[in-house]
């Protein structure tokens, strides 16, 4: 149970910082594509092994502690923390930039942000998450004049 609190309060603080990052630029709004394929699977990863954990089994606790440390190492060494279903479940769309391959963090969709992006004076303002290059849209600035007709 402590551990669970601790566990809860660890994600807590987090995502709080992720939800207050300070704003570091604007960007044009580019070509995006979707780049959460690979979370179901990601979540089949931990679940699967999750189902099957005897707790009353030592060796079954010790292998899947050493499983999950291996995935975890993996995930981590590929820059794939993107692809954990937390962001998710908050209501984020994992999105690619296919000019630079960037990684962001949106409430808008792909066609919301495609739709924004018909105008070349149209920017989003994003944050850096933490040193990982991923960034998180903060809101879309919209520049285009009214044209009175």
């Amino acid at each position: 149970m402590f551990v669970m609190i601790v566990l809860l309060s660890w994600s807590a603080i987090v995502y709080s910082l992720i939800i207050h990052a300070r704003t570091i630029s604007n960007e044009p709004i580019g070509k995006y594509e979707d780049a959460g394929e690979g979370t179901l699977n990601y979540l089949a990863t931990f679940i699967v092994p999750m189902i099957s954990l005897d707790i009353s089994d030592p060796s079954t606790l010790v292998a899947n502690l050493i499983l999950f440390l291996i995935l975890g190492q993996l995930y981590t060494m590929g820059d794939l923390l993107y692809l954990n279903p937390v962001f998710t479940l908050f209501g984020y769309h994992v999105i690619r930039d296919t000019n630079n391959k960037s990684i962001l963090f949106s409430k808008l969709t792909i066609s919301e942000l495609h739709d924004y992006g018909k105008s070349d004076l149209n920017q989003v303002q994003v944050s850096i998450l933490g040193y990982t290059g991923i960034k998180i849209l903060r809101k879309v600035i919209e520049n285009e004049k009214t044209i009175q007709e």
